[in-house]
This record gives structure tokens, sequence and C-alpha cells, in this order.
């Protein structure tokens, strides 16, 4: 019995000379990469202080989180807006008649007997002739009794009237006309999409802004923050977010005839992965979703296995960003708009939470925590108890078929 014994000591210490070898590798079960693993895959580590860097040439950078670091990002980010799209911006489109528009024209005299009014008759309503409606032809002209062809695209409905009365002066009474614009037809803004009623409709005269044309459609189908409005002006194109556009007024610009709004639902997600209560895909619930609100929204760390000092931040970063800071640039992304990284958070330093706090997370974000390093040792310590426990058993069973073979027949 003594040199078995011996033997299971030998054996166990041998497991555990080798767990030094394989704690936090493959072999012991975890739920994704360690903190080691971080620092020694990553192909940059940058700290902000310029001399902390560990370069093995693997395709990510490693970027603790720090002040300076939270500026970077805050001031990288590029303009997603309408107001830095359309230089045009400026003031109300200037409305003018186009093809297509039907106009209403009367004409007034100031006694009867006029070219207009019939002599010896009095008209109770007035001295006036109200003319059949007619519309802007293809060559932009209508047509105006004894005034003739006048053209009347790109101009106002005052500039007609002007005009038609200058040409009647020498043949009507003191000749007074109005132009009204029945339809417009070639002012027209559409829009399309994720709206109630999608359609087409008239630019008014005091202005038409991008959530009026989206009110004049009944509105958006779907939360403000989850819903792209993209607008389309000649060979211009911008897409913002609705909620930038209700949030920013610089964005809620003036819409020009022949705008197109298309509104489309996009929920952006994030995932969240390792020591945490709960792993989940979750869609954002509002406009900007800090990192601390995705951790709070799957319940936090788990407090018995994470390592607080290693809440990470998985994204692809914009090569310009990652330059102001100072990080050296993997050779296989020189050409590349984006660059990947991984953003550390300590949090057990308290300055950990306010830069959780003020770093967003952005549509396919993936937010890690990694486990705690005695969790590698708690996992082998079970696998030597299991081991133990399983030596112990076979010893019993062994026993007891020496036991039962010894037995008479008789009590078997």
């Amino acid at each position: 019995m003594g040199i078995v014994v011996l033997l299971r000591i030998a054996l166990l210490g041998a497991i555990a000379f080798l767990a030094f070898g394989i704690v936090g590798c493959t072999l012991i079960p975890n739920d994704g990469p360690s903190s080691r693993s971080y620092r020694l895959k990553s192909f940059d580590h940058v700290t902000n202080r310029g001399t902390d860097r560990l370069g093995t040439a693997v395709d990510f950078i490693l970027v603790d989180v720090n002040k300076q670091i939270v500026s970077f990002l805050r001031e990288s980010q590029p303009p997603s807006d309408f107001a830095g799209a359309f230089t045009d911006r400026g003031p109300r489109a200037d409305i003018r008649i186009g093809v297509g528009d039907t106009l209403s024209m009367t004409i007034f005299e100031s006694g009867a007997g006029g070219l207009f009014t019939p002599t010896g008759v009095t008209l109770t309503q007035g001295n006036f002739v109200n003319l059949p409606n007619q519309e802007v032809d293809g060559s932009g002209r209508i047509k105006a009794p004894y005034a003739g062809w006048i053209q009347a695209v790109g101009r106002r409905a005052e500039e007609l009237e002007r005009e038609i009365e200058k040409k009647l002066d020498n043949r009507a009474i003191e000749p007074q006309v109005v132009i009204n614009v029945v339809t417009r037809t070639s002012n027209l803004i559409s829009v399309l999409g994720d709206v109630n009623t999608a359609g087409r409709f008239n630019i008014t005269l005091d202005g038409t802004r991008v959530l009026d044309g989206i009110g004049l459609a009944e509105g958006a189908q779907f939360q403000d923050y989850e819903t792209l409005v993209t607008l389309q002006r000649n060979d211009t194109e911008a897409t913002v977010r609705l909620s930038a556009i209700t949030r920013n007024t610089a964005n809620n610009i003036y819409l020009h005839p022949r705008d197109t709004l298309f509104v489309q639902r996009d929920q952006r997600f994030f995932t969240v992965f390792g020591a945490t209560t709960e792993q989940a895909r979750l869609t954002f619930d509002q406009e900007q979703q800090a990192v601390a609100d995705g951790l709070a929204r799957v319940g936090g760390m788990q407090d018995f296995i994470a390592d607080a000092r290693w809440l990470v931040l998985y994204r692809p970063e914009r090569r310009q960003t990652l330059e102001a800071m100072g990080a050296n640039i993997p050779e296989q992304y020189a050409e590349s708009s984006f660059v990947p990284v991984v953003y550390r958070f300590n949090l057990r330093n308290p300055e950990g939470f306010f830069f959780a706090k003020n770093i967003y997370l952005q549509n396919k974000d993936l937010l890690y925590v990694s486990n705690a390093p005695i969790i590698g040792w708690l996992k082998l310590n079970g696998i030597i108890r299991d081991y133990n426990a399983t030596i112990v058993s076979s010893k019993l069973a062994k026993d007891a078929i020496r036991v039962w073979h010894q037995l008479p027949t008789d009590f078997r």
C-alpha cells in the first residue's frame, strides 16, 4: 500500500507541475482569451506614454483607455450630418414656376366696356374675368388673351402679372392681373421607405425642412434612434440617423425641389461575451449607448470570476485616429482605412468607470470581460479533484469485486 500511495502522490505532483504550463492555455476550459494573451498577441500596445510598445506581428492593436484616449475618440469621430454634406443648405428654396405647373389667371378692369367686360353690363362681382386653368407647357410658356405667349418657367407669379399687365395696358381699362399656382409638379419632393404614407409632396413657399418632409409622409414607422434618413440631391447623397436630426437642428435643413428622402430602419447591435451575468447580442435602445450601459444591460460582471482590469472592446478603428494616438500601424493595414483594435478598460481603477461612460458603442462592437487569473487554477483544482475521485471510485469498485468473488456461492 505504501508504494501505491507514493505513486499516487508522484502522479499528482506531475499533474501539478504540468499545470504551470497549461493554466490559461487551451488544455484547460476557458470562456475566452486571458488578459496575458492580449499583451502577447497584440501588434502594438498603446499606453499614451510612448514607452510601452510590444510588437509581435499580429494584426490588432491594444489600447489602454485613459483620459487622452477618450479625447482622441471623441474628437476623431467623422461628421455624419446633412449640414456638412450639403453646402447649399442655407435659406429656404426659392420656389419658381416650372414645367407642368398649373396656373389660374384672373384679369380685372377698372370699369365696364373694356376688353374683358361687356359695355352696359353691371357685374355685381366686379369687373373681372376668370380664365380657364392652364398648364405650363414643355417649352415653359403659358398663353394670355391678347398678350400672347408668356415665358413662365423660372419666374415668380408676380413677374408674369406685371408682364401681362404691360402688354394689355393699351387695350384694356387699367388692367390688373392675378396669377395663382394651382398645383405644382415641378417643385415636388419624394419621401420613400419606412414612412406611413410614402409619396410626392409640394414644397411650401415658406420652406420645407427635412422633418417637415417626413411629417408630410405622416412620420417614420420606427423609433428615431433605429431609423436612417438618406437625402439625395442631384449628385450628392448623405445619410444620418433620424435622432441626429431631432437632436441637432443644424441637420434639419431646407429641402429643394426634386430632393428625395429615403427613410429606412437600421437596427444597430453589439455583442457581450465573457465573465458577465449573461452573454447576449443586444440592439441599441437609444441614440448613444455607452460602454458602461452595454455592460449593465447584461447584468454586469460576475463577482467571483471576472477580472475587472480587463473589460475590452473589439472594434475596427479609423487609421487616422490611431495615428493621432501614436500607434504603430501594422504593414498589412498601410492602405486600409480601418485597423482592428482592442480597447482595454481597467475597472479596478475608479477612473475606468468614467471612461466607460464616455466612450460610446458603435454598430457591431463586441465587449468581452476576461476571467480572473485564479479561475484557471480553480478549474485545474476541479480536474485534479475529479481525477482523485475517479481513482478512489476505481479502487472501491475493485475491492467490491474482490469481496464478491470471495463470497461462498450460496451468498452470491
